[in-house]
């Protein structure tokens, strides 16, 4: 940013800069197939498939120890620096009730397991570990541990809860437990379950980054990491609080659960929550409701991902109160609206910002959102499949801002404002002619500036402006428009290079290439700033400005055009 514009914005704000965060991570080869290299045993065999897993598939596999006195266990060994590891496996109780995890190569790390109390037992000085009810016996063991460069991860039937570090002991040859989705990552918790074969997963989330109060925002595009520009947004209000705590009771859950802060969001963070069905024969589905305005434009948003489910409704709850079109239905695995009218946007690593944009009324009452898995409609569940959310937004506005997280109260991000003042605008500016160029994109909705040359009111402006879906180049003398010229038509979120020509007499105006439009009749006003991405605090853009340039000379028509080609 040109170091001569002050920028100002009395709150945080987020937007997606260059800096991503370990997503999925599974070090780990064939995590479902304990029978298969790089696994080995030691006095114990594998049964590959022999009863159903967490997700409902017959993949779970049967650890059995041999008769013999001895260590009885599987492992795998792989490479890499000393950092901090998490390991986890699900398992869940046959014949026998006691497993632990444990690494080879390292004295300290390892962690008892009792599958059938679902409690930690005994734990090296070194480790966190945890577990984790799955529902139907089957429990998620886990230890988080600093270790060697190279490792080897054990899982190990042991005789109690109470056992040593890889224990030597007696079997009869019946003692067994199952196992299935074994885990390891590099970093200091388990993350959501993500399955192997013949390589190891590693993948990366571009991450929703926060500004802070006064620091301007250049955005990027989360997918293809390209720049947009300097970021400019109106005041806007999340009504919604507890916008990432899905467990919490203003959100109701039904013929569903909520299984908190097991998937890295779309901020880096692990709090992305998981949206789970029952077994029951109804519409699966988490709503909130909260007292709204009549007769106002609202827009509801939320972040989701594909679980088992890639089907997704998303929502006005209470529809009645809504007019128009309550839903739409979204393929999360496509990334495509299939029913509906909303906008779904790609944030990278399978997460999509889903929103929806509908009018309250007729009188003040309660309203609010619903995510409903697979469609409205009702079906038996399975009581394990879901999908991911993360971040919902309810804001009075006819399109989605850039998030703002909640907890117990709303919270309002205030606008951004950049100008020029003082002899950091004098200097440069031309009160006889000139030239004003913006590079942009924005919603198409009401009145949007670009930029705007004044006294800090419209009395006394030249101004790059759409109304709607045309751009005018708008000159206002005496509280008068001398000029106001229509150059064609645009739309939301394309970029566009407009151009503003003025002289006594003598506008013109340009966008996208387009041949001049001209008024040769007019006066010019009397300035001392320039706003960048609104007017007078008013008519931000809600978009990105990538250039603001300005000519301290009336440009010919042939160049104006030339120049927005």
């Amino acid at each position: 940013m040109d170091p001569r514009i002050t920028f100002t914005r009395a709150s945080t704000a987020t937007y997606y800069g260059t800096q991503t965060a370990l997503a999925e991570q599974n070090l780990l080869l064939q995590s479902q197939d304990f029978n298969v290299s790089p696994w080995t045993t030691i006095s114990s065999s594998i049964t590959a498939n022999t009863v159903a897993a967490p997700d409902g598939t017959t993949t779970a596999d049967t650890l059995t120890a041999n008769a013999s006195t001895n260590t009885h266990l599987a492992s795998q060994t792989i490479g890499g620096s000393a950092l901090v590891r998490t390991i986890s496996v699900f398992a869940k109780k046959n014949t026998h009730d006691f497993i632990q995890l444990c690494v080879a190569s390292d004295a300290a790390p390892f962690a008892n397991f009792d599958l059938a109390t679902g409690v930690v037992g005994t734990a090296g000085a070194s480790v966190t570990s945890a577990i984790q009810d799955f529902g139907s016996g089957w429990y998620r063991c886990s230890m988080v541990f600093t270790s060697t460069a190279s490792i080897a991860g054990e899982i190990a039937l042991v005789s109690s809860a109470s056992a040593p570090r890889r224990q030597s002991w007696t079997t009869t040859g019946t003692e067994s437990v199952y196992l299935w989705g074994a885990q390891l990552e590099q970093r200091s918790t388990a993350t959501a379950y993500t399955p192997t074969t013949t390589a190891t997963v590693t993948n990366y989330i571009p991450v929703l980054e926060t500004a802070a109060i006064n620091a301007p925002r250049f955005d990027y595009n989360p997918i293809t990491q390209a720049a947009l520009g300097l970021l400019i947004e109106e005041k806007r209000t999340n009504l919604r609080t507890y916008s990432e705590d899905f467990t919490n009771a203003v959100w109701t859950k039904s013929a569903s659960s909520i299984t908190a802060n097991t998937i890295v969001a779309p901020d880096g963070t692990l709090t992305g929550d998981k949206l789970v069905e029952n077994t029951a024969t109804s519409r699966h589905f988490v709503t909130t409701t909260l007292t709204l305005t009549a007769n106002t434009v609202y827009t509801l948003s939320v972040y989701m991902k594909a679980g088992e489910r890639t089907t997704a409704s998303f929502g006005n709850s209470s529809t009645a109160n809504w007019v128009g079109g309550a839903t739409i239905v979204v393929n999360l695995a496509t990334g495509v609206i299939t029913s509906g009218t909303g906008t779904i946007q790609s944030v990278g690593n399978g997460w999509y910002r889903v929103s929806i944009t509908q009018t309250f009324g007729p009188a003040n009452a309660n309203g609010g959102m619903i995510i409903d898995l697979q469609t409205t409609a009702g079906y038996t569940g399975n009581g394990y499949s879901g999908i991911y959310i993360w971040g919902a937004q309810l804001e009075a506005g006819a399109f989605a801002t850039s998030y703002i997280p909640t907890v117990a109260s709303q919270v309002t991000r205030s606008a951004d404002n950049a100008s020029m003042t003082g002899t950091n605008f004098s200097s440069w500016f031309n009160a006889i002619n000139g030239t004003l160029f913006a590079e942009y994109s924005a919603v198409v909705s009401g009145t949007r500036t670009m930029a705007a040359i004044n006294d800090n009111t419209t009395n006394e402006s030249i101004r790059l402006r759409t109304v709607g879906t045309n751009p005018f180049f708008t000159v206002t003398d005496g509280g008068v428009d001398q000029a106001d010229i229509d150059a064609g038509t645009v739309a939301s979120n394309i970029v566009y290079k407009f151009v503003g020509a003025y002289a006594t007499n003598d506008f013109a105006t340009s966008i996208a290439g387009g041949a001049a439009v001209t008024d040769t009749s007019g006066t010019l006003p009397t300035v001392d700033r320039m706003m960048i991405g609104n007017s007078a605090a008013a008519n931000a853009l809600n978009g990105h400005i990538r250039q603001i340039v300005y000519y301290p000379r009336r440009l010919t028509n042939s160049d104006l055009q030339a120049i927005t080609d």
